[in-house]
């Protein structure tokens, strides 16, 4: 579960570091203003705060003295956090260059 975490990590901090300023570019370029999601997903908090809580409820399900079950629990919740932050991320950014119409 760890390396799973740490694989949503990395995507995450590409798609922070790489995609995101040449997505934000593109809009400006063509002067298009960012749809809501896209606003979120595209913003400079998104990403790092939902890695700090992903990276928060990993070292408390680490180091905390919980049963194994809820360790489990607690160290998958940051799993979730940081995975649905980016899918949610990649997605609201390119819905919105790839709309129909």
């Amino acid at each position: 579960m760890l390396l799973a975490e740490v694989g949503a990590f990395a995507v995450a901090l590409v798609f922070h570091i790489k995609a995101r300023p040449a997505i934000l570019r593109a809009f400006a370029d063509y002067g298009t203003p960012l749809p809501g999601a896209a606003r979120l997903a595209l913003s400079p908090w998104w990403i790092p705060g939902a890695l700090a809580c992903a990276a928060l409820a990993t070292v408390v399900g680490l180091a905390a003295p919980l049963r194994r079950s809820r360790r489990r629990a607690v160290i998958g919740a940051g799993l979730v956090v940081a995975s649905v932050a980016v899918v949610f991320a990649v997605w609201a950014a390119f819905a919105a260059i790839f709309q129909p119409g």
